[in-house]
């Protein structure tokens, strides 16, 4: 079995998720983090939503979250 470093495994696997049409997010800080958690989970959420998360209901899914994490 030859070796292969994590950056490589890493690299090659974000190429495989391009080739299905992912997109790379960039998230340098925890900030950006959690507004991409956010997105995503209005966007997956997006036919049972009538309009976008309140800041107050964000904040119970992120406490909720946490808790159960």
């Amino acid at each position: 079995m030859a070796y292969q470093s994590e950056a490589q495994l890493e690299k090659q696997f974000t190429e495989q998720l391009q080739d299905q049409n992912y997109q790379v997010a960039d998230i340098p800080n925890y900030d950006a983090l959690l507004a991409n958690f956010r997105k995503q989970c209005e966007r997956y959420n997006q036919a049972k939503l009538t309009k976008p998360l309140s800041d107050k209901e964000w904040e119970r899914i992120l406490n909720y979250t946490y808790r159960i994490a």
